[in-house]
């Protein structure tokens, strides 16, 4: 029980064990790092609800004088599963965008085979073919891969769970079955195979639409229609490549439509993740000021017989405090459930996102998600009970901490003492350094000179980096499919229109042009389809990650999610995309150089 989401750990050992750890304790005395205590298990009636029964072992008992805390079994299985739901989330949305994009290319594969084959498709109806048997016979071509690719890669995911099951168990404290889960995969399958059957069997319409006479018509106009289009951009002899890209581009942009798509979405979600990435930040500061209800550089709780201004001496010693708070988090029930209160001395720091923070001893500020759970609002009122007494607040704002899932409470100290005891261990001195590198150093010294008198702790907390390194993997494996995807895409693709444009190909050659340049050209054409597919997916980005990510985010308790526009995450996707498409057209523009100028008279 417990991972990097939950302060809580536990594990078995056996009584002997047990027995040994707390003789070593009761030895060290005033430096022991650690103390025994026990854990209460409680079994419901059938109908009794765990608000209720918090309530009453509140109301009725001492309880809540001893306990640091009271959880219910669905809550402490909520903190465990927080990474895994939040990345998978991610992960369903990629999937969701992968799709779009996969649809994309079987829209272009199907239109460019009827393209191809419209002649041939008219010749089979004379013949005695209908348009539906014809459409019926692509259907089962198409639908066949589409089901062998399915299968494939479900059976390729179970390797691969084991891999990410043994990476992630130091990170997330739960070892992830790899079990083949049947009937969730057969979900999935149908849904992969009904949604793209009935997308395949949308395209495939326009089989029904052939005639014989309409296949003579269009194979005796191709020559004169070829290169027609609504726009005609002049060339130009300086910068040749580029306005030949152009020219071709607005001449027949329907053969780039699905490239311009895929484009469009991989920046997209290449944006969304890329901003989840940068809010995280290199060092998790923009989850962590999340899980904090006021930011800090260092915190210091004195404990035993250390005294405050021994400690302070010390930090000062290796940097100035440029400023400094007290922040408390004793337990209260409020309503007659228990939850943490954030209780401290400068209200003003609190991330308020609605109203205002607790000016007055009587008013607190709730979470979004806590609010929620009562179903208060600002201006409602509510009973906190603390171990001296009770007394009525009114909620005076929402802020955002993500602590315990987001079910908290933020106070001032007046407020606190009036309805709880005050004890000087229960106050943790939050700093400002002048120089917050020294935040490593000044925890050594601390810890080695004071031992267990004193607990120190950064903005961060335990298994945080292993959570910003698997974003960071996951952000790389983004790309990494979107890679594919684009090689996949710009293969399927150029290779129609270099098939189509053979003749072209082989005049421009006779006319003195090189072969790098008639590359660069083609290179340019996916550039330029791909940059209008980035600025449509990066404007999307801009507009509807925060509200996504803020969705996804509540999983964690996290409701205040701003990613911001800053350079890098506006613009990279879209310019890696771009990069990416121009570098895999150019690649496969390599077959230009092996067509001879025979190609002008294969067909008289």
């Amino acid at each position: 029980m417990g991972s990097s989401m939950i302060g809580m750990k536990g594990f078995l050992i056996s009584e002997q064990t047990y027995e040994e750890i707390c003789s070593a304790i009761e030895e060290a005395g005033m430096d022991a790092l650690a103390r025994d205590g026990v854990m209460i298990h409680v079994q419901m009636e059938e109908g009794r609800t765990v608000s209720e029964v918090n309530r009453t072992l509140i109301e009725n008992t001492p309880l809540s004088m001893y306990t640091e805390f009271i959880h219910s079994a669905d809550t402490i299985a909520g903190f465990m599963v927080i990474l895994q739901d939040a990345f998978s989330a991610i992960l369903a949305a990629f999937a969701f965008v992968l799709l779009g994009v996969a649809m994309a290319v079987m829209e272009h594969s199907i239109s460019g085979l009827v393209e191809q084959e419209w002649k041939n498709l008219g010749i089979l109806k004379t013949i005695g073919f209908t348009g539906k048997q014809l459409a019926g016979q692509l259907m089962v071509q198409y639908m066949g891969a589409v089901g062998i690719g399915a299968v494939s890669g479900m059976l390729l995911a179970v390797p691969a769970a084991g891999i990410i099951s043994r990476i992630t168990v130091t990170t997330t404290g739960v070892l992830l079955p790899v079990q083949f889960p049947v009937l969730p995969c057969l979900g999935i399958l149908a849904v992969l195979l009904l949604l793209p059957g009935g997308f395949c069997a949308l395209c495939l319409r326009r089989v029904d639409r052939t005639s014989p006479m309409a296949a003579i018509r269009r194979e005796a106009g191709e020559a004169q229609d070829a290169g027609a289009g609504i726009f005609h951009h002049k060339l130009r002899a300086e910068g040749l490549s580029f306005h030949l890209a152009l020219r071709q581009v607005l001449t027949g942009g329907k053969r780039y439509t699905s490239a311009c798509l895929v484009a469009a979405l991989l920046v997209f979600f290449a944006s969304l993740a890329g901003r989840m990435n940068g809010w995280l930040g290199a060092d998790g500061k923009g989850m962590m000021d999340a899980f904090n209800p006021a930011d800090l550089d260092l915190g210091v709780q004195v404990l035993g017989k250390l005294s405050a201004e021994e400690m302070e001496t010390m930090v000062l010693s290796y940097t100035d405090i440029k400023d400094s708070y007290l922040l408390a988090m004793p337990s209260v029930s409020v309503n007659g459930t228990n939850y943490t209160a954030n209780v401290i001395t400068e209200p003003e720091r609190f991330h308020i996102s609605r109203g205002h923070t607790s000016r007055e001893a009587d008013q607190v500020v709730l979470t979004e998600v806590l609010a929620a759970d009562l179903g208060v609002d600002v201006g409602d009122t509510v009973t906190i009970r603390g171990n001296k007494g009770s007394g009525s607040f009114t909620v005076s704002g929402i802020y955002h901490c993500a602590n315990d899932m987001g079910a908290n409470l933020g106070m001032s100290r007046e407020g606190y003492l009036s309805i709880g005891e005050d004890d000087s261990r229960l106050w943790c001195y939050h700093y400002f350094l002048e120089d917050p590198s020294q935040k490593q150093a000044i925890t050594e010294a601390l810890e080695q000179t004071w031992g267990g008198d004193v607990h120190v702790h950064e903005n961060s907390w335990p298994g945080l980096f292993g959570i910003i390194s698997a974003m960071h993997m996951l952000i790389l494996f983004l790309y990494g499919m979107s890679a594919a995807f684009i090689c996949i895409v710009t293969g399927m693709t150029g290779t129609k229109i270099l098939d189509a444009e053979q003749k072209d190909m082989g005049i421009y050659k006779s006319i003195g042009c090189s072969v790098r340049m008639l590359r660069l050209s083609f290179a340019f054409r996916f550039g330029l389809v791909a940059g209008m597919g980035a600025v449509i997916g990066t404007l999307a980005a801009m507009g509807l990650t925060d509200p996504i990510v803020s969705n996804l985010m509540r999983l964690a308790g996290i409701s205040n999610f701003t990613s911001g526009n800053t350079p890098g995450s506006v613009l990279l996707p879209g310019i890696v995309i771009t990069l990416l498409f121009f570098g895999f057209a150019w690649l496969l523009s390599g077959r230009i150089g092996k067509e001879d100028m025979n190609v002008l008279t294969a067909e008289v």
